[in-house]
């Protein structure tokens, strides 16, 4: 991944061109009369006229106005370094030709005055055009497409040289046709040709170069330069969604706790005798002395809990069924198994250091009533590292790895709690209980006399939460080795980048198809497993 601090932004201003010498707040105007070229042979002189006006185009008379040369003029020179202006604003000045090949602007400038320029070829061997077409830069932000050329004389001009040059000896932007057209240039010279793209936000996003360009005497010589991105930075926090195609590692999981919970719940005396556990518990803390004493009397001789057991088979009743009924559903929530957070990203000498910190898991459909899973209330490790890299000469972020500590047994749990709070429920072991056989319980303590009497449905209702409770308990302590046999998501794949203000900065992450694995705590084992991501920028770094 290539991040903020491994490029440089480089802004350009796109109406004066790469060498403007206009001050700043500048309101007059100074324009060439006449050809804005000349073409000289050695030894020529040429005279040129500027005019200067102010913001309202009015003259300026009596005004002293400055000549000066930029680029390789070599011997060539100007008879003055300026002039002072007559009452239309003009003023006049001479270009003398040099012995040597050369090509150089002319620049008149004046204070509070934007400058104008006269481009000057110098050659014995006749002079020729130059058209360049420039492409490429797809993927960008591009508002304009400059070409910029470099003379070379004694040595040619490299494009790493020319690359890092903010000036040139002529710029051009480019037509409609996606060209620039330079003319006159002298004939037989070489040239070293860049051309940069700039974005609306005046950024150069994109550029490329073409040296050792000899102009031909006759004719157009042409000329072709693609344009190569500049690599994107990406640095900040991004709003992140997470979405996991689960596969059956949530069923399977939930089938085996199931299983697991079933022994546990025979070696706790089975499901009438935690039912009833239940009921006492619920009398003693309400102090119904009489009523406590009657069930205690009835579950000396048994005859409590077979009543109640058979009850519980009859209506086919079971707290484990109970569990694997609010399981189903929670499993059937994971088939859209959402995981929001933030993706830090920061840039190192290394390249990208990135990790992806979670805050909530939601399940069920976008359009349902959201099932949340605050995943630091569950005790569920929020940070995840990531390893990104980019792809070579592309807009692609390589997601090498991210592991994702997401235990499903205590995600399953968590679930249950999760769907309590959605539905109304007041507590997970309440929504267990009024699956599990609830209802069997309450009319068995409203036939008892003085049970009965004592246990209103509001002491019915608090034996079921409790029973409810131990379950969960006992579900809680059956979740470490199903936990160690799918204790994270690891994934990888390409993420999609997209600069929406044309700033070189990432905006925007998207991945249709990460892959992976839902992993074993010693990574021995997995189940396949694929999913989505979406990222928004929401804040560079400090």
């Amino acid at each position: 991944m290539a991040l903020a601090g491994c490029h440089e932004r480089t802004t350009l201003d796109l109406d004066a061109g790469p060498a403007d010498a206009s001050p700043p707040g500048a309101t007059g105007l100074i324009e060439i009369e006449g050809p804005t070229t000349l073409a000289l042979a050695p030894g020529e002189h040429a005279e040129f006229v500027a005019r200067w006006t102010d913001a309202d185009g009015r003259p300026v008379a009596v005004r002293d106005v400055s000549f000066a040369l930029e680029g390789m003029a070599r011997d060539s020179t100007l008879f003055s370094l300026g002039g002072r202006t007559d009452e239309e604003g003009r003023v006049t000045g001479m270009v003398i030709a040099g012995s040597e090949t050369a090509t150089f602007r002319l620049r008149v400038v004046a204070p509070g005055a934007r400058a104008a320029y006269l481009d000057v070829a110098v050659s014995g061997d006749g002079f020729g055009r130059l058209v360049v077409a420039v492409e490429g830069g797809d993927g960008r932000d591009i508002a304009q497409r400059t070409v910029l050329v470099h003379q070379s004389t004694s040595g040619s001009v490299s494009c790493e040289d020319a690359l890092t040059r903010r000036e040139a000896d002529r710029s051009r932007t480019t037509d409609a046709l996606g060209e620039a057209v330079f003319a006159p240039l002298p004939a037989a010279q070489r040239f070293t040709i860049v051309a940069r793209a700039t974005s609306s936000a005046s950024v150069i996003v994109a550029e490329g170069c073409v040296a050792d360009v000899t102009l031909e005497p006759t004719g157009d010589t042409r000329a072709t330069v693609t344009l190569v991105p500049r690599t994107l930075g990406i640095e900040g926090e991004y709003d992140a969604e997470l979405a996991l195609q689960a596969g059956t590692a949530p069923r399977v999981a939930a089938d085996t706790l199931a299983i697991a919970l079933e022994a546990a719940v025979v070696a706790s005396g089975g499901d009438a005798s935690m039912m009833l556990d239940a009921l006492e518990s619920a009398l003693r803390d309400r102090g119904a002395i009489a009523a406590l004493s009657a069930l205690e009397a009835a579950r000396a001789t048994g005859t409590a809990e077979r009543d109640l057991a058979t009850r519980l088979v009859v209506e086919e009743a079971s707290l484990v069924g109970g569990l694997q009924l609010v399981l189903d559903e929670v499993v059937t929530l994971h088939d859209a198994l959402v995981v929001d957070g933030v993706l830090f990203v920061a840039g190192s000498m290394d390249g990208p250091v990135a990790s992806f910190t979670r805050g909530e898991v939601r399940l069920g459909d976008a359009d349902a009533e959201p099932v949340m899973i605050d995943l630091r209330e569950v005790g569920i490790t929020a940070r995840a590292p990531a390893s990104v890299r980019w792809t070579a000469e592309t807009d692609v972020l390589q997601l090498e790895s991210m592991r994702i500590e997401l235990p499903i047994a205590t995600l399953l749990l968590a679930g249950i709690d999760a769907l309590a709070r959605a539905r109304g429920v007041e507590s997970a072991g309440g929504l267990i209980a009024s699956r599990g056989g609830c209802d069997v319980l309450q009319a068995w303590i409203a036939e008892q006399d003085e049970i009965g009497a004592a246990c209103s449905a509001e002491c019915a209702t608090a034996a079921c939460d409790a029973v409810g409770a131990a379950v969960m308990t006992l579900a809680r302590g059956a979740t470490e080795p199903l936990d160690a046999l799918r204790a994270r998501v690891v994934l990888s794949g390409p993420l999609t980048s997209e600069d929406a203000d044309g700033n070189l900065t990432v905006d925007a992450l998207r991945a249709a198809a990460l892959s992976g694995a839902w992993r074993s705590a010693d990574g021995l084992t997995g189940e396949p497993i694929d999913a989505t991501f979406g990222g928004a920028r929401i804040s560079p770094l400090p």
